[in-house]
């Protein structure tokens, strides 16, 4: 890990993995200490009266019962501005894999074995782990579509059995110069094994890469980013269009951003040093 006062260095780093396709996950262990801690950066009485009072806080707070805090030998000399500190220390670790489930698992194992004997208080509060990259913390699949709608124009359209091809669900559909439809997609969101961070706003929309003249219609029902079933319907008009077969893409595509509020309850956010 890079020391010093320039953070894009190792933020550059990390995100050129991310674009060769690495999964990113950021994990937090709360380890025993005793050492040196490099303030880096010239300590002045103000500034060691600061950390004292933070020890002495540390020791009145439950969080951290059973785990005594010091703080001791400042060199108020130097410009590393070390002192010895004992009590816990939080261990940054980064995963970075291109297989992306033996990443996501990691998180579990590390849990594990803060139960076990590696961390400090030995309980699952001592590790905090958020997955940055791949962000597939949900599915969303299209399972079933049937005509929605009979009688009429709808009867000269044939929907065909739906046949799975890898991600994509293809639904052959016949029709005539008459033909027009509603036709009904049903499907299901699913959480992966890590579920979004809660620092994600997700949202998810029907796109279609290519225009759809008119003939097929974009499911319009808002879609909730909560683990479940969903419905929705889309729909053929086939009364102006050419003769012959024609293939017409949409696809549900997820978008999430970073909540800002979210982002400041954060481990990484709050879990910043007193010294900095």
């Amino acid at each position: 890990m890079h020391r010093g006062r320039r953070p894009e260095l190792p933020r550059a780093l990390l995100r050129q993995r991310v674009e060769e396709g690495y999964g990113l996950w950021v994990g937090r262990l709360i380890l025993p200490f005793d050492g040196r801690y490099f303030a880096e950066r010239r300590l002045d009485p103000p500034m060691w009266s600061r950390i004292t009072q933070h020890v002495a806080a540390l020791n009145t707070d439950p969080e951290w019962n059973g785990v005594r805090f010091s703080a001791s030998s400042p060199a108020m000399n130097g410009e590393s501005g070390a002192f010895r500190w004992q009590g816990a220390r939080p261990l940054l670790l980064f995963v970075l894999t291109p297989r992306h489930p033996r990443g996501r698992s990691s998180w579990a194992r590390w849990r594990r074995l803060s139960v076990e004997r590696i961390t400090l208080r030995q309980s699952p509060g001592d590790i905090d782990f958020s997955e940055w990259s791949p962000f597939e913390g949900l599915t969303a699949r299209v399972l079933n579509a049937v005509r929605n709608e009979s009688g009429g124009a709808a009867d000269s359209v044939i929907v065909d059995r739906p046949v799975r091809q890898g991600e994509t669900f293809v639904i052959p559909a016949r029709c005539d110069v008459h033909g027009q439809a509603r036709i009904r997609l049903d499907g299901v969101i699913q959480f992966g094994p890590m579920p979004p961070p809660p620092i994600a706003t997700v949202s998810l929309t029907w796109q279609s890469p290519t225009p759809l003249d008119g003939f097929f219609l974009m499911p319009r029902e808002a879609m909730r980013t909560l683990p479940g079933p969903f419905t929705v319907r889309t729909g053929i008009d086939c009364r102006q269009l050419p003769p012959g077969t024609r293939d017409y893409n949409f696809g549900l595509y997820g978008r999430w951003t970073v909540n800002p509020a979210a982002l400041a309850a954060e481990w990484f956010t709050t879990g910043s040093a007193e010294t900095s």
